[in-house]
């Protein structure tokens, strides 16, 4: 059973938050993380061709933590829409998720408001660890069902 403590859970879910993506050793407790290749065209391999053949060579000591969906990301501002009290910013953010580029359109709003700006990052940060727990218990149910199949194998012999 996986069981990481609530601070690698935060640094997991602040790596995942800046883009990276991250490998978790169940052995030796590590965290490693990469950038994502996917959506940095930016990013030399190798750079970060030490951690990567690390984790190539002991994969099965790995568990990945992927980040968010750019989908969930998005249902993420539009659910802190709810908690906005202030009725003109509430407006200005829908508008900002209503046009084109709705991802940095929100982040200009949301910076220019200072109280918000805080409770927008305690927000995400606090959605981004329900994240990282979610994909933690979507692990354990899955090691539990490989070990009861496991087990019903070694019974049908």
């Amino acid at each position: 059973m996986l069981e990481l403590s609530p601070k690698q859970i935060k640094e997991i879910a602040d790596l995942l938050d800046a883009g990276l993506i991250c490998y978790f050793n169940i052995n030796t407790q590590e965290i490693k993380e990469i950038i994502d290749f996917d959506s940095n065209e930016y990013a030399e391999p190798d750079d970060w061709q030490e951690i990567i053949d690390e984790i190539d060579e002991h994969y099965d000591d790995y568990i990945k933590f992927e980040r968010m969906s750019s989908h969930e990301s998005f249902n993420i501002m539009k659910e802190f829409i709810d908690e906005v009290e202030d009725e003109k910013l509430k407006n200005r953010l829908v508008w900002a998720l209503s046009r084109s580029h709705p991802f940095q359109n929100f982040k200009d709003e949301i910076d220019y408001n200072g109280d918000y700006r805080e409770k927008w990052f305690e927000f995400k940060l606090g959605k981004n660890i329900e994240f990282v727990e979610r994909q933690i218990l979507e692990y354990n149910q899955l090691e539990k069902f490989k070990e009861s199949q496991a087990e019903q194998g070694k019974h049908e012999d």
